[in-house]
């Protein structure tokens, strides 16, 4: 498999946070298989409001606001792969991550052919506690051109710091990472399974963000459907 450059950007306010661990979790899968990765710590960084003042537009991508955000953008740029992470947070993204969503608004036009994968977490252990946060995340991938969806890593009914140890979404999230792809090989493995694009391309997840390893021959198969 080629060898990817992976930018992980963690937007849990909590340092060690559960998203934070399982950000983590895909960066060791990611460095097994040889991926070259970067985990951004979201709340480490200067990342102030988008100001709709469209200076960006008019000045080359430029942003008025002189923070971390251009770095980020030029990472971002460079990136493979693209991990984005999230706790719900009153079924939407936090603070951290929203701010640095409304800011990629500089270089929507120039950010192209990333496959994105997203890891999210909540206290809550219902079958759609994480659809609207799921639905936030993507919002930025469906603005990119060529954008591709790798995967979901979901971890419910995970509050304290720290819980998430121990649970399937950490073996997963690490799974997730030795099998991270490019877009190309992405798209590829869409047409091999008759996958529309922008779904997700990877093994059944269950809802409650288990794997369905118990049920044998179906571990592998590709529904075409969002793992929510």
């Amino acid at each position: 498999m080629p060898k990817k450059n992976v930018l992980i950007l963690s937007g849990s306010p909590r340092l060690h946070g559960n998203s934070d661990l399982l950000c983590d979790e895909f960066a060791r899968g990611a460095q097994d298989a040889g991926h070259s990765v970067e985990k951004i710590f979201l709340r480490s960084r200067k990342i102030g409001f988008c100001l709709a003042c469209y200076h960006c537009k008019e000045h080359g991508g430029v942003c008025a606001i002189k923070d971390d955000m251009a770095e980020l953008l030029d990472k971002m740029g460079q990136a493979d792969v693209v991990v984005m992470a999230s706790p719900v947070y009153f079924y939407s993204v936090d603070a951290q991550m929203k701010a640095f969503i409304d800011r990629c608004v500089a270089r929507w036009l120039t950010i192209r052919d990333k496959t994105f994968y997203y890891i999210m977490t909540s206290a809550e252990d219902t079958p759609t506690v994480m659809d609207c946060t799921l639905e936030c995340l993507r919002g930025l991938a469906r603005c990119l051109q060529g954008s591709v969806e790798g995967g979901v890593v979901c971890g419910k009914g995970v509050y304290e710091a720290g819980a998430v140890k121990g649970t399937p979404a950490m073996q997963e999230a690490c799974e997730m990472g030795r099998r991270a792809q490019g877009a190309q090989a992405c798209r590829a493995d869409m047409a091999e399974h008759r996958l529309p694009l922008g779904t997700c391309a990877q093994p059944c997840q269950s809802r409650s963000g288990g794997s369905e390893a118990a049920a044998g021959p179906q571990r592998s198969k590709r529904c075409g459907r969002p793992c929510l």
